[in-house]
């Protein structure tokens, strides 16, 4: 039966056992260490004035139980990866008459969004054109388990004065061998480097 401090108590042979019971919307069932990494669980609290003169205070609770935060399975066609840059995004005074090369060093992360999900083989490789070159590892296979990330060092080479996008990744995934890999590039994310003279 319950006892007086919310706590159910059990008799067996043995001796008496107590068990805490918790209510659903308690912080300890909310946040509980058995969740997965791949939801999260929000309480919010809020006040505000009544809207009469008499100027009451409601008081409100809301709970959002188990709202995704990170798949947990991969849909095919959804590329599982984020990738994000960092490099220097201003060059001032490079003279190309002394030096025609300028090398911008770039760190790209890769990151597998999935969790508890085998890892994911797929292959790298950057897009070049005539604007914009790269040294370094610009084509390469590779397999990344959830939550796991990677980082590439490049150096882009532009060779005159301008605005440059330098966001050219392809990402191939590799499900099976007999299936032609999906390849997923970001045309909406631009990482512009601005070249001055």
């Amino acid at each position: 039966g319950k006892t007086g401090d919310g706590q159910e108590s059990t008799s067996g042979s043995d001796s008496p056992q107590r068990h805490k019971s918790l209510h659903p919307t308690s912080v300890a069932t909310l946040c509980s260490p058995k969740d997965n990494e791949s939801s999260l669980s929000i309480i919010s609290s809020w006040r505000s004035v009544g809207g009469d003169d008499s100027g009451s205070l409601i008081n409100g609770e809301h709970f959002i139980r188990q709202f995704p935060v990170r798949k947990q399975r991969g849909d095919k066609k959804e590329c599982p990866f984020t990738i994000t840059a960092k490099y220097c995004t201003r060059n001032n005074g490079h003279d190309f008459s002394l030096n025609p090369l300028l090398e911008v060093d770039v760190e790209i992360t890769i990151r597998n969004q999935l969790i508890d999900h085998e890892s994911v083989e797929f292959e790298f490789s950057m897009d070049s054109d005539d604007d914009v070159f790269f040294i370094g590892a610009e084509r390469f296979s590779w397999s990344l388990g959830g939550g796991d990330e990677l980082v590439v060092p490049l150096k882009a080479v532009l060779t005159a004065s301008g605005i440059y996008d330098i966001q050219s990744v392809c990402l191939a995934i590799c499900s099976q061998e007999d299936v032609p890999p999906v390849l997923h590039r970001f045309p909406n994310q631009q990482w512009i480097v601005r070249v001055n003279k």
